[in-house]
């Protein structure tokens, strides 16, 4: 996790040519900015987030930058789901 309570990522990925996030569960006891946060250096983003259960955050899955492809998340208690 980085940082403490609102400022919080389960999964922080920054300026990453290539990333995979498969089979985790991230969540938080006070609500967090991103359950899984990824911000791609590359373009086209070379990003997957897939097959995650994601609970207790703002957004469950957020693409800053160049962005990514996602399958098969769970989220619950994450008013965005994605974005």
């Amino acid at each position: 996790v980085k940082g403490p309570g609102k400022n919080s990522y389960g999964i922080y990925i920054s300026q990453a040519q290539a990333a995979s996030v498969e089979n985790n569960t991230v969540t938080t006891a006070v609500a967090g900015n991103a359950g899984i946060y990824a911000s791609m250096a590359s373009s086209p983003a070379n990003a997957f987030v897939g097959d995650n259960v994601i609970s207790n955050f703002g957004t469950g899955i957020a693409f800053f930058g160049n962005g990514g492809k996602y399958r098969g998340n769970l989220t619950r208690s994450c008013p965005t789901a994605f974005s």
